[in-house]
């Protein structure tokens, strides 16, 4: 709910929120619960904890891509048209993100890079297999480790503690003949977030004003 103006008091009657002026609570004596706005928070980065092929033969040594760490999860490309997918997931939003927070942005980040530049990196939100945000592409692709961070529009709680939630991270090449590969660092999601808003609890924890 809305924070209480300088001059108001939450009332919280079961089932409503009334925000009244100090001097009506004063008057008619109720109980007060004062409501003391929530900060802004973040998760911190977290970072995958499992992995699995999607789409061709995945990255090789995906769990290389748990740390920003210089050791690399690569894939090769030797099919023209051919993606090569793996999703990264395990975050662990449960334990990061309270009941009831509202989510105010969520950032994912990549380190990564290919032989040339002429390859294509996409990284994707799913949960249950299923899109859950526009795909970041990245084109075209760098030649030294580059760190890339994109939005995340439009996900929940709900969406983020989900165990089936992941980031698949495809590389592939249009109009590529011969055998290039990519590299990736690491993979790594953000949230930041409000938590919810509970009355902070008068020191007697009943008094009535």
């Amino acid at each position: 709910p809305t924070p209480a103006s300088a001059d108001q008091v939450v009332v919280r009657i079961p089932g409503s929120v009334v925000r009244w002026p100090v001097l009506v609570a004063l008057v008619v004596g109720v109980p007060v619960g004062l409501t003391s706005p929530a900060q802004a928070d973040s998760s911190g980065e977290r970072f995958p904890t499992t992995n699995q092929v999607i789409a061709g033969s995945g990255w090789s040594n995906a769990a290389n891509a748990y740390a920003a760490d210089g050791t690399t999860a690569t894939v090769s490309i030797v099919t023209n048209n051919t993606p090569r997918t793996t999703e990264f997931g395990g975050f662990g939003f449960d334990a990061a993100l309270p009941t009831g927070a509202t989510i105010d942005a969520v950032t994912g980040r990549v380190i990564w890079r290919c032989t040339i530049t002429n390859l294509h990196l996409d990284a994707l939100a799913v949960v249950g297999g299923a899109a859950v945000a526009p795909s970041y592409h990245n084109y075209p692709a760098p030649t030294s480790l580059t760190t890339r961070t994109f939005a995340i529009a439009g996900l929940t709680r709900a969406q983020l503690v989900d165990p089936t939630f992941g980031i698949r991270i495809t590389a592939v090449g249009y109009s590529v003949f011969g055998t290039y590969y990519c590299a990736l660092d690491v993979v790594s999601v953000t949230v930041e977030y409000t938590p919810a808003d509970p009355p902070v609890a008068l020191p007697d924890s009943g008094v009535t004003i």
